[in-house]
């Protein structure tokens, strides 16, 4: 358990300091420099409430199912889409609409891949 704990703390370090020197290096990304604490801040909170929910449930092992990376990618998904649309002062609105455009297409893309493929 702890072996995990000291991967997953140097992971995160290594993480954050990938993102500081490249907005360090890109001159042409610092305007979204501001907002990069807020999306590093979003996902932290988001792994902490995570982690205690395991933690208090006490398993043994973290499994992986297909539904739980669905549902962390549309979430990760849904976070890039909103905080792009602040980067450009667009309305909250956007962002949703954004989401759910990527979504279907998403959808639709699987669904031709299922046709053309189960004959």
């Amino acid at each position: 358990m702890k072996g995990n704990l000291w991967k997953t703390i140097v992971l995160m370090l290594f993480s954050a300091i990938i993102i500081y020197f490249y907005y360090g290096i890109f001159v042409f990304h610092r305007e979204f420099a501001t907002y990069k604490y807020l999306y590093i801040g979003i996902i932290a909170f988001l792994y902490i409430v995570y982690k205690a929910y395991y933690i208090f449930l006490e398993y043994d092992r973290v499994i992986f199912t297909g539904w739980k990376i669905l549902s962390f990618f549309l979430l990760h998904l849904f976070l890039l889409s909103v905080l792009y649309f602040m980067f450009n002062g667009s309305p909250g609105v956007s962002g949703f609409i954004l989401f759910f455009k990527i979504c279907i297409f998403l959808f639709l893309i699987s669904s031709l891949n299922i046709i053309l493929f189960s004959f």
